[in-house]
This record gives C-alpha cells, structure tokens and sequence, in this order.
C-alpha cells in the first residue's frame, strides 16, 4: 500500500508542476551545519565548504535526485516532449499536414493490407476439406459458355442434389 501511495504521491506531483517545496532552503542549512562542523575541527572556511559540498556530491546532484524521486522522470520528460511537439507543429503548419496526411495513409494501408492478410491467409476457407471442391461450368459446344451460372439451375442443383454435401456460388469476374 506504501508503494501506490508513493506512486499516486509522485504522479500528483508531476501533473502538478510545481518543483521548489523549500528543499533549497533545507539543502543550505544542512550545508552550513557540515561547514560548521569542518571549521570546528580546524578547517579554514574555503577547505569546509569545499569537503561539506564533496560529502554531500555537489548542489546540481541533489537537486537532480530530489526531483526524480519525487516526481516520475520518464512521465516528465514525456510531457515536455509532447509540448514542444505540439509548439513546432503550431509553428509548421505545412509540415504538420503533411506528417498527419502521411500517419494516416499509413495506419490505413497498414489496416488494409493486414485485414486482407487476415481474411485470406491467416484464416482458413470456410469449407470442410479444400480438397474435395469441385467447379461447375455450363458447356456450349464443349466449351465454357462465358455466361455465368444462371440463379434458377443453381437453387435446383442445391435444393435436389444429394451427392454433393452443399453448394456455394462465386461470382465471376464480368468480361466484355
């Protein structure tokens, strides 16, 4: 439970925006307490300053640690990205149209093809045994007339046949 509310503690305080709590004003003092104590074991005040800032790894440093665990660094470096992308798309409006126009073309020919994939590759045919199709044409003079199947012989051919598990009609491509 210390950990979700540590978490909702840092996320709050990310969204929030709002870095300087005093922890300034608390790194100094503790600072001045190191560079006092360095001064009364005889150390001139340059030579405290500088071993009380080597113990406590440098100001910059802790900053920099304060704010990362009390904020969540990647979120925040996530936001900051998203804003100057939207500030130099507002300023290229030109650019934005053409990257938006191209993201979209993309995810749609990428939609496409994958369904297409999908429905013709991945999936199998929606018949028992491929093996056992069979094709039927109508012959005139024995050769395939190029009309299709007429509808009234299929619905017969269905409804009567009893050596044929099912029938299924597939359209032909129209030839000129």
């Amino acid at each position: 439970m210390n950990r979700l509310r540590a978490f909702c503690i840092r996320l709050f305080n990310t969204l929030r925006g709002v870095h300087d709590d005093g922890f300034a004003d608390e790194l100094e003092a503790h600072l001045a307490m190191d560079i006092e104590r360095g001064m009364r074991e005889g150390l001139s005040p340059d030579e405290a300053r500088r071993r009380a800032l080597i113990r406590c790894g440098g100001i910059a440093r802790a900053h920099d640690a304060y704010a990362e665990r009390r904020g969540l660094p990647g979120l925040e470096s996530l936001l900051r990205d998203l804003r100057y992308s939207l500030r130099s798309l507002v300023h290229n409006r030109v650019v934005a149209a053409v990257a938006i126009l191209s993201i979209g073309l993309g995810i749609g020919s990428n939609t496409t093809i994958f369904s297409l994939v999908s429905r013709f590759v991945l999936r199998p045919a929606p018949v028992g045994d491929p093996a056992t199709l069979l094709s039927m044409h109508i012959l005139h003079d024995n050769d395939r007339c190029c009309n299709p199947f007429p509808w009234p012989v299929f619905s017969d051919l269905r409804k009567q046949a009893t050596v044929f598990f099912d029938a299924a009609e597939m359209p032909q491509p129209m030839t000129t």
